[in-house]
């Protein structure tokens, strides 16, 4: 409340512990400040009684006393007879409300920035740079200036990186560049200016004054000098703001350390996505050693237990997205995600990472790390404990374990092994979006190829080398990714790759598991099934070995103990969909289930068409036009998805059907397509000649995604009769 005396004006504030008073006095900034600590020790004393005496310096020229930019001072400990100095208090801003640029307009208080009356996404960090910015335009602000602002001396975060991002985003929502501004021009080692002309309304701006706050050492104030008067409503906004700030002090109880260091309370985190770390370092052709950093991260942070982490491919489609962080985290069904960076110079690496509550967009934790290259990927998982250690505490001792590096024996063998992961990744993009040609995924596959067999000539007994070698020659990749092109004439390579790697590491699960898809099925039964057992034998908790045998049992038509193991995974892996892959679960549970994962995964486009397929066999046609439209706008599809839901609305489920079958061919004729998808659409059009003739070029390819299930998938049913099928099932080496 307000209270005056002798002509002051006083704020009282008397909760059960707290009574806080003040009239306003002057005292230096600097010695107010260098005392801090003090008061934070004398407010946490719940029984002792406080008195605040507060003054402004007025305008002297105009004498009208402005808004000060700091309320600082001394606070009375009316108990103890002292007098204890006080912590400062951020200003109270009289800036113009709206400020013009360009086409541009900031409602600083209403904290929207809008362009031709259009409202634009903008995160709060970069909002505060841009209204430092244009509370001082034409001038130089500092980059100790805006770590001040927005990041206070006790937040815990990396403040070159987190400055470097928000003026980045900054400019993107300005269309602005660090080579051209229009806007913001930096400064190198000094900070930012705004250049572009500025309207405030021609609202002057307050001039920033300080102040300070004393009291005697009693109830009993002491007169100051004569002095003109605050104006009432100022003194009650700065009253208030500082009553507020010590009441939650006082009464927050376990949130009081995060508001003395910044830091954000949140609940539990289960699941979590990790963006595309960005590519810091001077030369563009880094930007392989970045991504590969990125999927050691997800493949590290992915075996924590009661951690669910979105796949590299899920979060590939983010990698430029100018989106904002919560909306990310929402289509990812994520509450954390990590975002930071990665700077090569020379030999020496420095990796940055920011773990942020995505609800919020509140940073939970940032650090750096800097080694050597050669120590790139015992750096990588550095962070990735840390990481850990922050959402959860520590680590179990297997999970420690699951973090040893498997590191190459000399830092050439690393950087090829990057690079050629890279370009593998680059063949897969080039083949599911629009943009990508023919061309282009042969080409960046022979790259990754080269890379691989670079790396493994620099150190022979390098196994992910190998494995990764194998992987992208079957089509069968390590990383999430669904739909890779195989390529049968370099068969024989990944066999003799298998074979090393193996005689390497004979327990490496990841290694059976891909000896297992090689022999399987034109090698007979009984060898890939020992690959399967070794692999449970090696590791009977692993989920995705049980999941692996189950489906080795489904396609030789031993549906019951194909389930045996489908459940087996399901106990040991809740948190993914492992039933409905077993022949034996309805349609009707399948895409249930289907749905109720989509809800709490982070789900690729390939898993809209999928859910698209299940919906559309049940009969719930717009819900299955939805999902592929989804998918097909994900690749960059835009105009395809169009004529979908044009077909749809022209001749119902039927014409559009026929029109994703279309579609299909149509892209096959340009470029290795996806072949399950294409068989599938036209099994569902009902062109029989057109199914076949697409199993037949599945077959001379040896695609796995296809030719394992002729025995499992129910919909071959109707073609089993035919002797174009029978004769493929033969020569595949299936089973009757």
């Amino acid at each position: 409340m307000l209270h005056q005396v002798n002509g002051k004006w006083f704020v009282l504030f008397c909760p059960p512990v707290l009574c806080l008073a003040g009239p306003i006095k002057r005292r230096p900034v600097r010695e107010a400040h260098s005392s801090q600590k003090a008061f934070m020790r004398s407010i946490q004393r719940a029984s002792i009684q406080f008195l605040f005496e507060f003054t402004g310096q007025p305008n002297e020229g105009a004498g009208v006393t402005r808004a000060s930019s700091l309320l600082t001072g001394i606070m009375v400990d009316s108990a103890l007879k002292r007098t204890l100095p006080v912590l400062p208090f951020k200003e109270l801003a009289m800036s113009p409300r709206r400020i013009q640029f360009g086409a541009f307009e900031l409602d600083s208080a209403a904290g929207e920035l809008r362009k031709h009356g259009i409202k634009i996404r903008l995160q709060e960090q970069p909002l505060q740079i841009l209204q430092q910015l244009l509370e001082h335009p034409g001038e130089v602000v500092t980059r100790e200036d805006l770590q001040k602002r927005i990041w206070p001396a006790d937040t815990f975060v990396d403040f070159d990186h987190g400055l470097y991002s928000a003026v980045q985003r900054l400019r993107d929502a300005l269309s602005d560049t660090a080579e051209t501004p229009r806007y913001v021009e930096t400064l190198p080692r000094r900070g930012y200016r705004f250049i572009a002309a500025v309207n405030n309304g021609n609202r002057s701006e307050a001039k920033v004054e300080t102040a300070s706050v004393e009291a005697p050492a009693s109830v009993v104030l002491e007169r100051p000098a004569p002095r003109r008067s605050l104006r009432i409503p100022m003194l009650v906004a700065a009253g208030i703001a500082l009553v507020v700030l010590l009441f939650a002090l006082a009464f927050k109880g376990g949130s009081f350390r995060e508001l003395l260091l910044g830091k954000v309370a949140v609940p539990p985190i289960h699941s979590i996505a990790v963006l595309p770390l960005q590519n810091l370092s001077s030369d563009p052709n880094q930007e392989y050693f970045a991504d590969g950093m990125t999927e050691e991260l997800i493949t590290d942070l992915s075996q924590v237990s009661a951690l669910r982490v979105a796949s590299h491919q899920s979060v590939l489609r983010y990698k430029k997205s100018d989106k904002l962080l919560p909306e990310i985290a929402r289509e990812l069904n994520v509450i954390a995600l990590v975002e930071g960076s990665v700077q090569r110079t020379g030999d020496r690496v420095r990796i940055t990472a920011q773990l942020i509550y995505a609800p919020q967009d509140k940073n939970i934790f940032a650090k750096s790390y800097e080694r050597d290259f050669k120590d790139a990927l015992a750096l990588q998982r550095t962070v990735a404990a840390a990481i850990v250690e922050e959402i959860r505490g520590k680590m179990t001792k297997e999970e420690m374990a699951s973090f040893k590096p498997s590191q190459p024996g000399n830092s050439k063998a690393l950087e090829d092994f990057l690079e050629g992961r890279y370009h593998a990744d680059k063949a897969f993009e080039a083949t599911v979006h629009k943009s990508g040609t023919r061309k282009e995924s042969e080409e960046e596959f022979a790259k990754g190829i080269s890379y691989l067999e670079k790396a493994i000539q620099e150190d022979p007994n390098y196994v992910p080398a190998y494995l990764e070698l194998a992987a992208n020659i079957l089509g069968v990749n390590t990383r999430g990714q669904d739909g890779n092109q195989p390529h049968v004439d370099l068969g024989d390579k990944a066999r003799v790759a298998l074979n090393k790697a193996l005689a390497l590491d004979e327990t490496n699960l990841t290694a059976h598991l891909l000896m297992a898809d090689y022999l399987f099925p034109n090698t007979g039964y009984d060898e890939p099934e020992n690959h399967y057992k070794r692999v449970i034998q090696l590791s009977p908790d692993f989920a995705e070995g049980h999941e692996a045998y189950a489906k080795y049992f489904d396609d030789l038509g031993r549906f019951e103990e194909g389930m045996k193991e489908h459940q087996k995974a399901q106990a040991l892996d809740p948190d993914n969909d492992y039933i409905s892959s077993s022949p034996l679960t309805p349609l009707a549970v399948r895409l249930e289930r289907k749905r109720k994962f989509m809800l709490t995964s982070s789900p690729s486009p390939y898993h809209f068409w999928e859910r698209g397929e299940m919906e559309f066999e049940s009969g719930q046609y717009i819900e299955a036009l939805k999902d592929w439209e989804a998918a097909a706008r994900d690749y960059g599809w835009n105009e395809e998805a169009d004529a979908l839901a044009r077909a749809y609305a022209k001749g119902g489920p039927q014409a559009l059907i026929r029109e994703v079958a279309s579609v299909f061919d149509g892209i096959a004729k340009g470029k290795w397509f996806l072949r399950g998808m294409i068989i599938d659409a036209h099994r569902y059009a009902g062109d029989r000649a057109g199914t076949l003739a697409w199993l037949e070029i599945a077959e001379k390819e040896w695609d796995l995604s296809v030719l394992r299930y002729l025995r499992s998938d129910h919909r071959w049913d109707p073609y089993r009769s035919d002797p174009r099928f029978r004769d493929i099932a033969r020569r595949v080496g299936l089973p009757e």
